[in-house]
């Protein structure tokens, strides 16, 4: 009898708090945002939001589109300056009252670095989790099987991305020339700016770190962005377009820039593979690594003066 009322308690505590936790995210859920990627991701992002709603009925859930339209969200994803899409971004969160409280973000391959440019820009109201899946954190050099990539096959790379440098098209924006990085960090209008490759922006690294968590999404087979380990924050190697330096490895992390050696050794950076091609998400994968870990946490206690 003694022993029974000793496990009892020692665990009535933590069972309790764990029903707690999962009471509060089933009945006053944190709110979550979703961007898409290029050329929109209608489908996908209905999909997600499908998944989760399953899971967590009264969430509310912000979807950005960037335009007055579907069709002008559509052509904004690639046309339009991204420093203005994230600042139209962080006007549409700071005026949605259902956000006050602040909100967990899942960006989709753009959308995840135009997230994690809006935790480092606009931190109120405040950004939890920040879920990103296939996104292009050092930029990409090449978009593999995609029709920005096909005049490659007939002009010098290099000339051509010259004439889409000059371009308004959001490739540009994140178009990193590993050859030529002097060049890419002088030019590059918003990947070299939120990475604090121009200037170091102390608010950048102070404002990424007030996430509670940062993951990473890697697809294995990635064959669109190139190279696929900068979803992790991994790029080519300076120099060459061969080998890779991986995040661990790289100036970014070393001199912990944006803050990311700091949030991996507080256990808050978090790099996940997910099986298949680029942003082609199974729907139980989702539920079980994206869904129930990340967007189920609740941090209302540690908020309440923003209520």
């Amino acid at each position: 009898m003694f022993l029974v009322t000793l496990f009892l308690v020692l665990t009535l505590p933590a069972v309790i708090g764990n029903c707690e936790q999962e009471d509060k995210y089933k009945t006053d859920p944190t709110p979550i945002v979703l961007w898409h990627g290029m050329l929109s991701s209608g489908g996908l992002v209905s999909r997600l939001t499908y998944l989760i709603r399953r899971k967590i009925p009264l969430a509310y859930i912000k979807s950005l589109k960037i335009g007055s339209s579907g069709y002008s969200d559509y052509k904004n994803s690639l046309f339009m300056d991204v420093n203005r899409q994230v600042k139209q971004a962080c006007d549409m969160i700071a005026d949605d009252p259902n956000l006050r409280r602040g909100y967990h973000g899942v960006g989709i391959s753009q959308g995840g670095q135009f997230l994690r440019a809006v935790a480092q820009r606009c931190p109120t109201p405040p950004m939890f989790n920040l879920i990103t899946l296939g996104a292009q954190h050092q930029g990409y050099y090449s978009l593999g099987k995609n029709l920005f990539s096909l005049p490659e096959f007939f002009v010098d790379k290099h000339s051509y991305w010259e004439y889409i440098r000059k371009k308004s098209v959001v490739v540009n924006q994140l178009w990193h020339d590993p050859i030529n990085h002097n060049k890419y960090v002088e030019e590059n209008t918003f990947i070299a700016d939120i990475n604090n490759e121009k200037t170091l922006n102390v608010e950048y690294r102070t404002n990424l770190l007030k996430l509670k968590h940062l993951v990473l999404v890697k697809f294995d087979r990635d064959y669109m962005v190139v190279p696929r380990e900068s979803s992790w924050f991994g790029f080519y190697t300076e120099g060459q377009d061969k080998e890779i330096t991986n995040m661990i490895n790289s100036k970014l992390y070393i001199e912990d820039r944006i803050g990311l050696q700091e949030l991996f050794n507080s256990a808050r950076l978090h790099t996940i593979v997910c099986p298949g091609l680029h942003i082609q998400i199974e729907n139980d994968w989702f539920v079980d690594n994206i869904v129930l870990p990340w967007l189920t946490q609740t941090y209302w206690d540690e908020t309440a003066q923003l209520s």
